[in-house]
């Protein structure tokens, strides 16, 4: 939600953070020692060892937000041809609390969101929250439909966004 100028309601049931400089399981242990538990008990990190993220943590704070480590952005991204050095180069700056986050520009999310609901989830599953976050996306000021079909690296991608575009709408 952080990464639209004005965030509106929506179905968010978890943050996921890439982890690009440092250890995945470090941070992962981190977050474990300030409080995050396991969302379920039978996901272990035994079952997450080869998973592009580490297993889903929830809040301490008991606001019920998940949290997602990832090692890599999404299964498969050499055949998506997502380049996470320039998502990060489009990123900017957002502080939370004390710290500094990157978060990829809008254009970006709407990419990841859309590949992320045609490709991860194979257009199946989660389609009303990823209906809602493309239109939240779409709907901030700072987007530009012409920055967001520059972000589109591959036919497969492309094709991605073009069906979770098309089913949402």
């Amino acid at each position: 939600i952080g990464g639209v100028s004005r965030p509106i309601a929506r179905t968010m049931s978890d943050i996921d953070l890439l982890v690009v400089t440092g250890s995945p399981d470090k941070a992962w242990e981190s977050c474990r020692q300030r409080g995050w538990t396991l969302v379920d008990d039978v996901l272990t990190p035994e079952l997450y060892r080869d998973h592009h993220h580490l297993p889903p943590l929830l809040d301490p704070d008991g606001v019920n937000i998940g949290l997602e480590l990832h090692r890599i952005l999404l299964p498969g991204l050499d055949l998506l041809g997502l380049d996470v050095g320039a998502i990060m180069e489009r990123s900017r700056l957002i502080p939370v609390g004390n710290t500094a986050v990157r978060v990829p520009s809008v254009e970006d999310l709407l990419v990841h969101a859309c590949v992320h609901f045609a490709w991860s989830n194979k257009l199946r599953h989660a389609a009303w929250r990823a209906f809602a976050d493309c239109h939240a996306i779409i709907s901030d000021p700072a987007f530009k439909w012409e920055r967001f079909l520059g972000a589109v690296p591959s036919r497969r991608a492309r094709l991605c966004c073009y069906w979770a575009l098309r089913l949402g709408r």
